[in-house]
């Protein structure tokens, strides 16, 4: 931590402007967001152009990598939290976005297994 001399030439400390940890995690979360829509978009169109095996196929692969970008986010949101004498800001923005999208990608598996379940 730096110290810079006030006015009075009093020391204080000073916070650091640089959390990887958060910054990282909101990283993280966007590129999940963006990746969510581009596999919603490139589903949608599977669903209509190639058969329903492909299509199911998609869906668990892009699971797979937005469960693994949201927890890289959740994670290393987690980390720049904790650091309490940096912003956190981030930080927290981006354990919300990976948090939301942990929560899409378990709300659609489970919405897809009842109804093919059901139908």
């Amino acid at each position: 931590m730096t110290t810079i001399p006030d006015a009075n030439n009093h020391t204080s400390a000073v916070r650091s402007a640089n959390n990887t940890a958060g910054r990282t995690s909101l990283i993280s979360g966007i590129v999940a967001i963006i990746l969510g829509t581009v596999f919603f978009v490139a589903q949608t169109n599977l669903t209509f152009t190639a058969g329903y095996e492909l299509m199911n196929a998609w869906g668990l692969a892009s699971n797979v990598v937005l469960v693994i970008v949201s927890l890289t986010g959740l994670g290393f949101g987690i980390a720049g939290a904790v650091q309490r004498s940096k912003p956190q800001l981030a930080a927290g923005i981006g354990i919300g976005i990976a948090a939301v999208m942990l929560t899409d990608v378990l709300v659609s598996t489970v919405v897809f297994a009842v109804v093919a379940a059901i139908f």
